[in-house]
């Protein structure tokens, strides 16, 4: 039975710590993490706001306050935890004369995580007056506090995912990249004094030192691009004008096309023109555990994580025999071949979801327009041609849907939201004229817009994707063939 069970570093009369490394610890992060002081009580303060910090065992110990990091921190500042230690602002109940802290499902999972590994030092007391969330009541046999009434997790938790959505639709940061010019961008948007004008800022990154930049990823917080010519990824420093560090080189080829982290970031997949290979890392170490033949010219890899209770798999798709292939995780072998070599078809961009790829295929003899295929992953069927109203150019897997975007015959983009059971379009987004040849999507890091980076324009489009309306558009100065959310 997990033990859920918190430390409060707070008593009514008198602050007691456990140890004097304790009470050095918590000095140094509430001052560097917060800007605030630790009062007698145990509270930290800053001016009007106050914290309440919970502690998760064992203890971190650093010396002399070296070596903190942090692990969360909010856009509002408001969340945060370093060092395993967490920092969460005290409200007011809702009751007269009452305090308490939000419900549990307001916090993000990394503090969920910490939350229910938590126990209680027994020195430390609550104040008078502070009363949990009713969602909290897992505590409540182990302090000497009284439960507020019953606050709806739930209600809670939208407002905090609206408030996050408010925040990030002026507050994107993103790096964009040219190939046509060979330009990489920084683009930031903050918070302008008009709701409807944010400051806009675009950052030229020199791309003197590469070749031809074929693939953005992000792993953790981790920032990492494949130089195509000279096989290497190299990590980006964010915090350092995003100079560049060589992180892995390979020697024996050459023609990077791709790279993918497996989900839980212990294995790399790196994808090279010559040899038409798979090469197959250990993170850990950079350690190369595997290599793997693939048919001539692949050009995209992708992971896919079909459940909790299953390996991801690894998408590898080749133009020479038009074919889509499936490797597994576990044991880095084939697990099956779909091929469109039969039909006259070569994939030109695919995602998953479900039990189906969904692929957008073209004609390999004649050229011509694209078609939206839905092929087993299993069996390497057809399930569906799906008929867009729109030729596709480029596709997502997100939240269990596909989102299509691509060009109709009057020359205005789209983008299509498919549900992956149906084979249907739910709803679509006119994008307007503005952002030519839909080239490349992103998801912005609370889900809640879709990012529409244009191969013959200049504009990148934003669009709410619970209502499917363009709500932003802004001109970068390039092209955008990649997009990186950051």
């Amino acid at each position: 039975m997990l033990n859920f069970i918190l430390i409060f570093l707070i008593t009514l009369v008198s602050f007691v710590p456990a140890s004097a490394a304790i009470d050095t610890q918590v000095q140094a992060l509430v001052k560097q993490e917060l800007g605030a002081e630790l009062r007698a009580d145990g509270l930290a303060q800053q001016g009007a706001k106050t914290w309440l910090l919970l502690v998760p065992n064992p203890l971190v110990k650093t010396s002399n306050g070296a070596n903190l990091s942090t692990s969360y921190k909010s856009n509002n500042g408001d969340l945060l935890l370093s060092n395993g230690w967490i920092y969460t602002p005290i409200i007011p109940g809702r009751k007269e004369n009452t305090t308490t802290i939000k419900s549990y499902d307001f916090y993000p999972q990394i503090l969920k995580d910490n939350i229910l590994s938590s126990i209680i030092i027994p020195e430390f007391l609550i104040p008078s007056g502070f009363v949990l969330p009713r969602d909290l009541a897992m505590l409540a046999g182990h302090l000497p506090i009284g439960l507020s009434d019953v606050e709806l997790a739930s209600d809670r938790e939208e407002q905090f995912r609206r408030r996050l959505k408010e925040d990030e639709a002026n507050s994107f940061s993103l790096l964009s990249y040219d190939y046509s010019k060979g330009k990489l961008k920084h683009i930031e948007f903050k918070p302008g004094a008009k709701a409807d004008s944010p400051e806009m800022k675009i950052s030229d990154i020199s791309t003197e030192d590469y070749s031809l930049i074929t693939s953005l990823r992000k792993s953790g917080k981790d920032i990492f691009l494949a130089d195509f010519n000279k096989a290497t990824i190299y990590k980006l420093k964010a915090k350092d004008s995003f100079a560049r560090e060589e992180y892995l080189k390979l020697a024996a080829a050459s023609g990077l096309k791709d790279f993918a982290f497996s989900t839980d970031g212990t294995l790399l997949y790196v994808l090279t023109l010559r040899p038409s290979k798979l090469f197959v890392y250990k993170v850990d170490g950079l350690k190369l555990i595997r290599e793997i033949e693939m048919a001539a010219a692949p050009f995209s890899l992708q992971a896919l994580n079909p459940s909790a209770s299953e390996a991801d798999y690894m998408l590898v798709a080749t133009k020479s025999n038009s074919e889509i292939v499936l490797i597994s995780t576990f044991d880095h072998r084939i697990s099956s071949r779909i091929s469109m070599l039969a039909d006259n078809l070569m994939p030109a961009a695919y995602a998953a979801a479900g039990g189906d790829v969904f692929v957008i295929a073209k004609d390999r003899l004649k050229g011509g327009s694209a078609k939206l295929l839905a092929l087993d992953l299993v069996t390497g069927t057809t399930d569906m041609t799906i008929t867009l109203g729109f030729e596709p150019s480029t596709i997502l897997s997100h939240a269990a849907s596909i989102y299509v975007a691509g060009t109709n015959s009057d020359g205005r983009s789209v983008l299509a939201r498919i549900n992956p059971m149906t084979f249907t379009v739910e709803s679509s987004c006119d994008l307007g004229t503005d952002i030519i040849e839909p080239s490349t999507l992103a998801i912005s890091n609370t889900g809640a817009f879709m990012l529409v980076g244009s191969a013959a324009g200049e504009n990148i489009g934003v669009v709410d994707l619970l209502t499917m309306q363009l709500v932003k558009k802004f001109n970068t100065g390039a092209k955008s063939h990649q997009l990186l959310v950051l």
